[in-house]
Formats: structure tokens, sequence, C-alpha cells
């Protein structure tokens, strides 16, 4: 018998443009848990507010912008810092060891999300594998 691997890939969503009904279609295609990363799970669009996406997503979606967020996300000029890295990426690494995950944030473009930082140190701590946009 081989071993299988049965650990996931780590996507970025980002939602600007896009409906919440769009990011379940994409979830439930590759079998992913939803991870916000948003610091504040509020929006301007009440679609994305974190209690509409709740009930859109259901158990696929949990909020760890308290971990994964960018606690400099006012300040633009400042450069990003995870709120707690040290407790969000092993929780990122965990779910991975499982499933598929999809961390999503407003940003349209990864290059400048605070997304990227996260996907990169998780990256990192796998050893460069597993890692997909």
């Amino acid at each position: 018998m081989t071993d299988v691997d049965t650990s996931g890939h780590l996507y970025t969503f980002g939602y600007s443009g896009k409906q919440p009904t769009e990011l379940l279609a994409l979830a439930e295609r590759i079998g992913a848990k939803v991870v916000d990363t948003r610091f504040s799970p509020a929006s301007r669009n009440p679609s994305w507010a974190k209690s509409n996406i709740a009930r859109t997503l259901g158990t696929r979606y949990v909020w760890r912008g308290d971990w994964l967020g960018n606690a400099n996300y006012r300040l633009a000029s400042a450069p990003v810092r995870l709120a707690d890295p040290d407790r969000g990426i092993p929780y990122l690494l965990d779910l991975l060891a499982r499933q598929n995950v999809i961390i999503v944030c407003a940003c349209a473009d990864i290059t400048t999300c605070h997304n990227s930082v996260v996907k990169r140190k998780v990256d990192e701590a796998q050893g460069g594998a597993h890692v997909a946009s």
C-alpha cells in the first residue's frame, strides 16, 4: 500500500466585485474551508459582512482575522503586521493537513493584500508545497 497525500492546497480569494455565492460555489467545488482573514469582518457591501457570509457559507466559513488579519489595515503606509501569526499559521497548517483552504479578503490583487504575507508564511512553513493562487 502506498501513502496517499491527503493534504490540501491554500487558495486566495479577493471578493472585490464578486458575490458570496461565487465563493460558495468555489468552496463546494474544491471541498474547501473558507477562512476570513479580515482584521475587521465588516464591509461597505452588506453582502460581505461576517454575518451574511457565515449564513451563506454555513459550516464552511470561519473568521480568523483575530490571528491572520492585518493589524495595520487602517494605516496605508504601514507594513503588514499579522495580528497573531504564531496562532494563525499553525491553525491554517492544521486545516491544510485535512482539506483545501481558501483565505478571503476584500483585496482584488493578492500582490497588494496582506494575504500574500499569510500565503508566504504558510508556504515557508510547508517548505514550499501546497500553495496555489
